[in-house]
C-alpha cells in the first residue's frame, strides 16, 4: 500500500491518496519489478490512458483491463487500527479516505471495461 498525505509542522495531517498495489519480493527479499502481473499491468494501463487521445478513425481493440488490487475488509481494519495507533490525526482528518480510494479504483475499472466493450464492438 502506498499512502500520500499532507503534513503540517512535519507531522502527518491529511490523507491525499492511497494505492493498494500488491507487491512481490524475489528470493532475496528485494522488490520484484519483473513480476509477471506487475509488468502486464504496466503494458495494459497505458493503452487505456492513450486510447482517449488517439485519433477517432484509428479503432483499436483494447486488451482486457486488469482489475484493481483492493484490500479485504480484514486488511482495511488492520490498516485503520495501525493508523489509529500510530497516526490518529490522519485517521480523524481523513476518515473515509480509504473507502474513497477503493470507490475511485472501482470506478476507473468500470470505465475501462466499458472502453474494452466499445473497442470490441463489430461495426
Amino acid at each position: 500500500m502506498d499512502m500520500i498525505y499532507e503534513t503540517e509542522n512535519r507531522k502527518p495531517l491529511k490523507i491525499v491518496n492511497i494505492n493498494f498495489s500488491k507487491i512481490t519480493f524475489d528470493q532475496h527479499g528485494v522488490y520484484d519489478v519483473n513480476n509477471t502481473s506487475t509488468s502486464k499491468n504496466f503494458q495494459v494501463k497505458p493503452e487505456y490512458v492513450f486510447s482517449d487521445i488517439s485519433h477517432p478513425d484509428e479503432i483499436m481493440e483494447l486488451p482486457i483491463p486488469i482489475a484493481p488490487s483492493l484490500p479485504t475488509d480484514e486488511e482495511i481494519l488492520i490498516i485503520k487500527t495501525y493508523l489509529d495507533k500510530k497516526y490518529p490525526l490522519l485517521l480523524t482528518s481523513s476518515p473515509r479516505a480509504m473507502e474513497s480510494s477503493i470507490a475511485w479504483l472501482e470506478e476507473i475499472h468500470k470505465r475501462e471495461i466499458e472502453k474494452f466493450k466499445e473497442s470490441h464492438k463489430i461495426i
